[in-house]
């Protein structure tokens, strides 16, 4: 009886064709060939081999990284930056904006492993934003593994994170966020500042975050920050987020009022630039106070850097640029540009020579046009120092009026039978003034100027003192140097009588709701020992550089406000002149001082055009 076929064999089948079967018609399967099964054993340990090896290297030689990716799959902790408190000028008007903007920011967990993979994103980022790829790298590369995002571009267009985002690419970020905004940033950029980035290495380096790196935005950072708060996301594996959490509120910062007046700042501005255009002078500054206080109603330095370029950011190159420019625009010649003050300095030494009863004023000196002295080694060899005209019988009003050199070089250095304030006393009256150190006002970047002295002559240049640095100091010449801050401020102590305040731009700080928080009011420097006398000798003599028919001043004679004034001609690099004016007003009560600067500008009455046009306009609309 012959066995039926099955379609499948039973164990006992084959453990019953283990046993030696002669008719090959009756065996029901034949043993695997031997070169088989070596070639499948060597295909089972090699694809073994291959999984222990994988394995090994997710879990131990990139464990790590993948440890990371998994972690930031479920859940990651971003900052919240909040909102920067407003500017304000002191009657309101708002210096700043927070525009809604789009930021692009690198997530480094994402991004590929691949450098090619990386660098098409690099391309592609560098495409859309206008950047270079080679920057991108660079700061990605800096960033290194650390687990926060780089920001790559703020204030980006809406249509090119639309363009991004679309592409979906790996590890990059796209957020909403706001940029700081300055209103016409060439006339305020100078007194607002500009924002940047906060040091890798700061408490305050946050993704996103902007600190102020110049102007109020600098000096009251803390103050208009407010508060970070912190956001819970879960992302996938891309980095998408799927859903969010607020951990912690961000708080709004407080902003600030100012007693800048911005209506004056742009007349200011708006004056200056058009006087540096017409004498072509590469740069000018100038600054205007209230004597009662020291607040600043303006400040202007020119050329200065676009706090709106700044803000929203520009490349390293554009950056290096700025920086490289010969006309030192990140320069705030209004604290930090120094320069000789010439005749300017004729009033403080004016009080001085008075204090010390030096001369009186009504006695007067003859003026031919020079003063001769003799070589203290050699008796024959003389030396010849210059008025700029002869002005023949002066007293100390007419020599203020008339800007007389000789005069001053006189009640100075000595002269004649008068012996004059000397060297030491100079420097002490002059230091009394604010000359020679800071008057630490709320701005980033004061400079002390310097007040020459015999020991800094002899530490500095390794030379003797003589007669002549007695008449340059004076004259507010040679090696004396100081800002249009200074000026103003030491102009301020004449014009009333005596009081050096410090410099003061913030006016009080308030809450986003408009409360006070803290208010700042004068702070005294220094009261000068002079007589009330004294002050009102120099500040006719002033007034008559205006009223008197051979004033320096007397363009401003026909102005509906009474002014005070003060022209200087200082020596420039290159064999050419600084334009200066000091001013205030109204004579009777001031409520402004000017101290005017255009480098280069030739003689002082060039700045004495900018006053007029300024105080005309304050005349008529602030008094």
């Amino acid at each position: 009886m012959s066995r039926a076929r099955k379609s499948y064999i039973e164990v006992e089948e084959v453990l019953v064709d283990t046993q030696p079967v002669t008719d090959a018609a009756e065996r029901l399967e034949w043993p695997p060939a031997t070169g088989r099964l070596i070639a499948l054993s060597v295909l089972f340990f090699a694809v073994l081999a291959v999984f222990v090896v994988r394995v090994f290297s997710l879990s131990i030689v990139r464990g790590n990284f993948f440890s990371s990716r998994a972690e930031a799959a479920r859940e990651r902790a971003f900052p919240i930056i909040p909102i920067r408190g407003v500017i304000f000028d002191r009657n309101g008007a708002s210096l700043v904006a927070n525009t809604p903007g789009i930021t692009v920011y690198l997530d480094p967990l994402f991004l590929p492993q691949n450098s090619s993979e990386r660098a098409a994103i690099f391309e592609e980022l560098g495409r859309a934003l206008g950047k270079s790829p080679g920057d991108i790298e660079n700061a990605a590369s800096e960033h290194g593994a650390r687990a926060d995002l780089l920001e790559i571009a703020s204030g980006v267009d809406a249509p090119v994170a639309v363009d991004l985002s679309l592409q979906d690419l790996p590890g990059v970020r796209i957020e909403q966020s706001f940029v700081r905004s300055v209103t016409e940033p060439d006339v305020f950029s100078t007194i607002v500042g500009y924002l940047g980035a906060p040091p890798q290495d700061a408490a305050l380096d946050v993704a996103g975050l902007r600190v102020g790196q110049s102007g109020v935005e600098a000096t009251y950072g803390d103050i208009l920050r407010g508060s970070i708060g912190q956001r819970i996301a879960v992302v996938d594996a891309r980095g998408h987020v799927r859903s969010e959490k607020i951990a912690q509120e961000s708080v709004v910062g407080n902003d600030l009022m100012l007693s800048v007046d911005a209506d004056l700042t742009r007349v200011l501005y708006n004056a200056l630039e058009n006087q540096r255009k017409i004498v072509q002078a590469p740069a000018a500054a100038a600054v205007a106070l209230d004597p009662k206080s020291g607040e600043i109603l303006s400040l202007v330095s020119i050329p200065s850097v676009n706090a709106d370029l700044l803000n929203r950011g520009i490349s390293h190159k554009e950056f290096q640029k700025l920086i490289d420019d010969p006309r030192r625009p990140f320069l705030n010649r209004a604290v930090a540009g120094l320069y000789p003050s010439g005749s300017t300095i004729k009033p403080f030494v004016a009080v001085a020579a008075l204090a010390e009863k030096v001369i009186s004023p009504a006695r007067n000196i003859f003026v031919s046009g020079s003063i001769t002295v003799p070589s203290i080694y050699d008796p024959s060899v003389t030396y010849t120092f210059p008025d700029w005209k002869a002005h023949g019988w002066v007293d100390m009003v007419d020599a203020i009026a008339v800007s007389s050199n000789v005069y001053f070089y006189t009640v100075g250095g000595g002269f004649g039978d008068i012996r004059g304030l000397g060297v030491e006393r100079l420097d002490r009256w002059l230091s009394r003034f604010g000359f020679g150190s800071i008057l630490r006002v709320d701005l980033p970047g004061e400079v002390p100027g310097r007040v020459p002295t015999p020991q800094w002559k002899e530490e500095t240049k390794q030379e003797q003192w003589f007669i002549g640095d007695t008449y340059n100091l004076s004259i507010g010449q040679g090696d004396f140097a100081v800002t249009p801050l200074q000026l103003a401020a030491a102009t301020a102590a004449v014009a009333n009588r005596g009081i050096v305040f410090r410099p003061h731009i913030a006016k009080r700080v308030q809450d986003p709701f408009g409360g006070v928080v803290e208010e700042f009011g004068p702070q005294e420097v220094n009261r000068i020992d002079a007589s009330g006398d004294a002050f009102d000798t120099v500040r006719l003599g002033m007034r008559m550089s205006v009223a008197s028919p051979k004033g320096t001043n007397r363009s401003m004679a026909d102005l509906p406000v009474k002014v005070a004034a003060k022209t200087g001609t200082a020596q420039a690099p290159r064999e050419k002149l600084h334009a200066w004016v000091t001013a205030f007003a109204p004579y009777e009560d001031p409520q402004i001082v000017l101290a005017i600067l255009i480098e280069e500008g030739g003689q002082g009455t060039v700045a004495t055009e900018v006053a007029k046009e300024v105080l005309a306009w304050y005349a008529e609309n602030r008094l």
